[in-house]
């Protein structure tokens, strides 16, 4: 196998959680968009809800709250 980079680095950052960049407001963003596109505006209730959780979790409320649960199974 062929080297790549001729040095190797002492540690790597997976940026999941807004520790390079604050990809929180786009997810947002695209959640509010897909609920309106069924009818719903997300309030600050659903924002706290949603807030923080797997995305898994996040897409089964969106389905509860848009009226069509059967969509997160």
């Amino acid at each position: 196998m062929s080297e790549i980079f001729p040095w190797t680095p002492a540690a790597v950052v997976f940026d999941c959680d807004g520790t390079l960049m604050d990809s929180e407001r786009h997810w947002e963003d695209a959640r509010d968009l897909v609920l309106r596109e069924y009818g719903v505006i997300p309030d600050e209730e659903f924002a706290e809800l949603s807030k923080g959780v797997h995305y898994t979790e996040c897409g089964q409320l969106m389905a509860v709250t848009a009226g069509r649960p059967e969509l997160a199974s």
